[in-house]
């Protein structure tokens, strides 16, 4: 734990500066997105900050010994704090697109294979993201589907407490990462009472028919 907090001291005044630079330059979707594009504007991007904060979870290991969960592909889904993680990717990612809210999606190849795409096949926002259905007819979710991220009933405490227009948003990101910043992030709280939600509850309902019995 505390070579974890030590790993993760050394890294925050440069972190913070990389986060707020990628949203001060990056005003096109690919270079914000990934460091494959060759866009020079972006100092850094999303998935660039992504990494960092695996292999730094993680650790670099040794000749000796192996690093952490976080540091491989294969085993970083077993870390918890693999989803605290990509919580975050989510809410910058939204971040972003609260002031560029015209710039989203973009057309690549994809550079590897996966278990569903080939290496060289044109990936856009209207891909499928398999393995994750929209419903029971086998049809999946694509990009355009979920850019409001609201879709799936959730949203962050910079857009519940503001209009949500893109100079709030930017008024926010100054307050986090900018050169003065004074907030750190979870210090804006949520004003307004959560609304009730129903999203999952046949699942819910299902299984509490079967443990019922």
């Amino acid at each position: 734990t505390q070579s974890s907090t030590n790993a993760f001291n050394n890294i925050r005044a440069s972190l913070q500066d990389q986060v707020y630079q990628m949203f001060s330059t990056c005003k096109d979707y690919a270079g914000f997105a990934n460091s494959n594009t060759g866009n020079t504007r972006c100092s850094s991007s999303l998935e660039g900050i992504h990494n960092t904060i695996h292999t730094t979870l993680g650790g670099p290991g040794s000749s000796t010994t192996s690093a952490g969960h976080m540091t491989y592909l294969s085993t970083a889904a077993f870390d918890p704090g693999f989803w605290l993680h990509h919580m975050m990717v989510d809410r910058l990612f939204a971040l972003w697109q609260g002031v560029n809210p015209n710039s989203y999606g973009a057309s690549q190849s994809a550079p590897h294979a996966t278990w569903t795409i080939p290496a060289g096949q044109v990936q856009d926002a209207n891909s499928p993201l398999t393995p994750f259905h929209r419903n029971t007819n086998g049809d999946f979710w694509t990009s355009n589907q979920v850019r409001d991220w609201k879709v799936f009933k959730y949203t962050y405490p910079e857009f519940a407490n503001t209009d949500g227009s893109s100079g709030a948003i930017q008024s926010q990101i100054n307050r986090l990462y900018g050169p003065g910043a004074t907030a750190t992030a979870g210090s804006t709280k949520r004003s307004a009472a959560p609304e009730p939600q129903t999203f999952g509850e046949d699942m819910f309902n299902e299984l509490e028919d079967v443990v019922s019995g």
